[in-house]
């Protein structure tokens, strides 16, 4: 199937809404049972059957159609605007992939990508820790990735890491030099200048250096005095990196995460050095960036005040998390959100084989979906389980 060619008008196909969250096991049974093929364009009729229009109790009408429609030409919109502005790469066999450092394209860049031509997507996301670089069509070669310390590549067109879990230390220039070699960015792109001043993240042993002089005090003995004292490890490049921001009590010899930046003159004074990194110590927690607080809607005025909500005097106040507690309760998050979207996936596989399979096509609604929580339930549980792996759960 080649989906490429229905992005632009999957506001009125099925196909454009089968991962959404609003759309019903009974909606997508209806839709099974109508004959219709996902890619169907569908008139406004079907849209209310299928229960993407709909009229609340209240008489607000949800246009769910409507909406997808939005957010086609919005994401057409950044994708184009990443086209002109020079955030493409092309690999070594021809394919092109979009790139986007800033969460513009979600989930659907990669198919409006698709639909404009382009072979495949880099997202690269330093805040969130995570990266995902995806084929439209086609796999990759087993051995594009090797040798990154990240990454995982699934189902031969995706290698993802996902957010949270561990920090991010693969970067995108890593990425890049695996898909394309030989890529140079454009000068004075806005890509050629993130890749430049990207931070960079290790994670390494750090060894503490006392050097040390004899110094002579009249009449006594010469004693031994420390005059440079300083963490440094190694880059994977071979240069070294003199560590600032070592915290108290730690150990030489002990592994920690080190963000890499381009020495100043005063740091290639200070050591005596031209050709070196300056790292600076980070602490192994991830901490995500807030999100902007949502405003609160305006009181009008002579409207009554809003009942402030009375907890029982019986209730105890919430301690405080540990840090390791809000690192667990922060990784269980992520291991939700991704087994929910693996329940997506896998439903929609399901719906898949009863839309092809005459046996199904003949069973009732409350079978089929009994039918599917048994085998979502059986598919969905290595997949926890390696999660859990993964995260030391």
């Amino acid at each position: 199937m080649e989906t490429e060619k229905y992005f632009e008008t999957s506001d009125r196909r099925m196909i454009g809404f089968l991962k959404s969250r609003f759309v019903t096991l009974n909606n997508l049974l209806n839709f099974a049972d109508s004959g219709k093929e996902v890619t169907d364009l569908l008139g406004e009729q079907d849209l209310r059957k299928f229960g993407l229009i709909y009229r609340r109790k209240g008489g607000e009408v949800v246009d769910h159609a409507a909406d997808r429609r939005e957010m086609i030409k919005k994401t057409l919109e950044t994708v184009r605007e990443l086209i002109a502005k020079k955030w493409v790469v092309t690999a070594k066999n021809g394919k092109r992939f979009i790139v986007d450092t800033q969460n513009k394209i979600g989930g659907e860049g990669q198919w409006a990508a698709a639909s404009l031509g382009y072979d495949g997507v880099v997202r690269y996301t330093p805040e969130n820790h995570n990266f995902f670089v995806a084929l439209n069509k086609g796999t990759f070669d087993k051995e594009t990735f090797s040798g990154l310390p990240q990454g995982k590549l699934m189902r031969g067109s995706v290698f993802i890491k996902l957010a949270g879990g561990e920090k991010l230390t693969v970067t995108l220039s890593d990425l890049i030099g695996k898909l394309a070699p030989d890529f140079k960015p454009d000068p004075g792109t806005e890509l050629e200048k993130f890749l430049e001043t990207k931070p960079w993240r290790i994670r390494a042993v750090v060894s503490l250096v006392e050097e040390k002089e004899m110094e002579k005090r009249r009449g006594k003995p010469l004693r031994e005095v420390v005059e440079n004292r300083y963490w440094w490890t190694n880059a994977p490049d071979g240069k070294k990196v003199i560590v600032k921001s070592v915290p108290g009590g730690f150990k030489s010899g002990g592994e920690i995460y080190v963000r890499l930046v381009d020495p100043t003159k005063v740091d290639k004074e200070r050591y005596g050095m031209e050709d070196f990194y300056v790292g600076y110590f980070e602490p192994d927690e991830i901490i995500f960036p807030k999100k902007s607080a949502e405003k609160k809607e305006e009181v009008k005025t002579g409207a009554k005040p809003a009942k402030q909500e009375v907890r029982p005097a019986s209730a105890p106040a919430e301690k405080p998390k540990t840090p390791e507690e809000e690192k667990k309760r922060r990784t269980e998050e992520i291991i939700r959100r991704t087994l929910a979207d693996k329940r997506r996936e896998f439903f929609t596989e399901l719906m898949g084989i009863f839309q092809r399979n005459p046996i199904y096509r003949n069973k009732r609604k409350e079978e089929l979906e009994e039918e599917a929580r048994k085998q979502i339930d059986i598919k969905i549980k290595p997949v926890e389980r390696d999660l859990r792996k993964k995260y030391g759960l």
